[in-house]
């Protein structure tokens, strides 16, 4: 009777451990699920915006290429100088002697986001920060210098070309990283104090040229004659160390680092 009972005992022991062993297994189960699919569900976010970034606009595609103006203006002279002279194309994002800046990018490095002012510089062998404008020359503009009794700042200023009653964009921090938004730009980059007028590039006349229904996007863009940034006399940005509302269609509608809003009253 005694061993029977003990039996009994020992059988619901067991009984009793194997179903709390289920539920602890249960318990345990759930979280994990929880757990992977929270970490699926962020791989897929990380996946979906590294995707996006990398077929934004320029991509590495025969279909986007795109041709932006640019000048260097030195307030010290009051003058554009010489259109880069380099061919260099490491990127695909270079020029051809025109005044104008071909964007068609080779890689990712300079394709979407990454389609940023210091690609285009270093091919032509120049370099820009807030202290100053290396040349290809070796030659440097340097903030601080003297222009009719003010200090001139180092300063980069984006004109949507299509859209030139809208102010541009003006930035004075970050000057490498502005970005490539769009098909027909003009940027100047620029020693001049706060608040100068500073104008447009004369190559702006080069881009209906130069549109890619005219150049075969494919074979890397065609030399137009070596326009030089003379300095055309449409308007101009008040280049107050600041950035205007520029409108335009952005790529990604974001604004670039670096700029804030150009007061009214030009």
């Amino acid at each position: 009777m005694g061993k029977a009972s003990s039996s009994k005992k020992v059988a619901r022991a067991a009984r009793a451990g194997s179903t709390a062993s289920s539920s602890e297994r249960r318990d345990f189960g759930f979280p994990l699920a929880v757990f992977v699919i929270i970490l699926l569900g962020l791989s897929l976010v990380v996946y979906s915006r590294i995707s996006r970034e990398a077929t934004s606009a320029p991509r590495v595609d025969p279909q986007d290429h795109w041709h932006s103006a640019f000048g260097v203006y030195d307030c010290s002279t009051d003058s554009f100088l010489s259109d880069p002279q380099s061919q260099d194309d490491p990127d695909g994002i270079h020029s051809h002697q025109d005044g104008l800046m071909h964007i068609h990018p080779f890689n990712s490095s300079a394709s979407g986001k990454n389609a940023q002012l210091h690609v285009f510089l270093e091919a032509m062998g120049m370099d820009i920060d807030e202290e100053a404008i290396t040349l290809e020359t070796g030659e440097s503009l340097e903030a601080g210098t003297d222009c009719d009794g003010e200090e001139a700042i180092i300063q980069v200023v984006r004109w949507d070309a299509d859209n030139l009653e809208l102010k541009p964009d003006v930035f004075t921090e970050d000057l490498g990283d502005v970005r490539f938004r769009k098909n027909r730009e003009a940027f100047v980059v620029a020693l001049a104090p706060p608040g100068a007028e500073i104008e447009f590039p004369s190559s702006m006349a080069e881009l209906d040229r130069a549109s890619p229904s005219v150049i075969d996007p494919t074979d890397g863009g065609a030399s137009n004659g070596g326009a030089s940034n003379g300095g055309a006399s449409n308007g101009g940005a008040d280049a107050d160390g600041s950035e205007a509302d520029a409108g335009g269609a952005d790529a990604e509608s974001e604004p670039d680092p670096g700029a804030t809003e150009v007061p009214e009253g030009e």
